[in-house]
């Protein structure tokens, strides 16, 4: 079968710490790479689909997943999911169906299934960071924070470049009461992507905690330079 689709997502946890905004990348079959902004009040969501090689199979399986994945896209969770249980049905090693039904899960709110389904990818595929990076917000949405601490720290191993990762991890730390570990995953993040608003933001917020207002108002002043919304 031809590449395929994967989705890939950061959430902050709802109320507590910050919302993010971002972009939704969709790479179709054959098709060019399109950017949807996305912005979710209280809680956001940054999906970003990209092609990959998966198992061969048969196209009514190949049909299958993609008509899951269209629906995943339009966000019908519900239609989604029978649609990509018969692309598991007719291939149990699409490590892509099982991704992307492990999303749906968890937009429904069932995380626990969620997990399985993304535990799944990570045996088909030990190195797929997708997989890594969604089970961990499950995770965190379920309060297991070091299970999801340990997933990201296995995402940043496989890709040391993604400052998300870094962000989302220390606001894990955050969230735990371990400042010191927050700062230093918000300035590793904010080195990979310096115009991050939010991460400057939440590194304000920890430096407001120790104290220190005179660099957390440089980080206020600095998000509020970068997104009109946060002054």
């Amino acid at each position: 079968m031809g590449g395929r689709v994967l989705l890939r997502q950061y959430r902050t946890q709802p109320g507590i710490v910050d919302y993010n905004s971002g972009h939704i990348g969709i790479r179709r079959l054959g098709g060019a790479l399109k950017r949807l902004s996305l912005i979710i009040p209280m809680v956001a969501l940054v999906l970003v689909l990209f092609a990959v090689g998966c198992s061969s199979g048969s196209a009514e399986a190949e049909r299958a997943f993609n008509d899951g994945t269209d629906s995943l896209e339009r966000g019908l969770y519900e239609e989604a999911i029978p649609y990509l249980d018969k692309a598991i049905q007719l291939d149990p090693d699409d490590a892509g169906a099982y991704l992307n039904r492990g999303v749906s899960y968890k937009e429904l709110g069932e995380s626990q299934k969620a997990i399985n389904d993304y535990t799944k990818v990570i045996l088909l595929e030990p190195d797929e960071v997708q997989a890594y990076l969604n089970r961990g917000w499950s995770y965190l949405l379920l309060h297991q924070f070091e299970e999801a601490i340990a997933d990201f720290d296995k995402a940043i191993q496989l890709d040391p470049n993604d400052g998300f990762t870094y962000h989302n991890r220390g606001m894990i730390y955050f969230l735990q009461g371990e400042s010191q570990k927050a700062i230093k995953d918000y300035d590793k993040a904010i080195q990979i992507e310096p115009d991050n608003a939010r991460t400057y933001t939440l590194r304000g917020e920890v430096l407001e905690e120790f104290g220190k207002h005179d660099l957390a108002n440089e980080d206020f002043a600095k998000a509020c330079e970068l997104d009109s919304s946060r002054c």
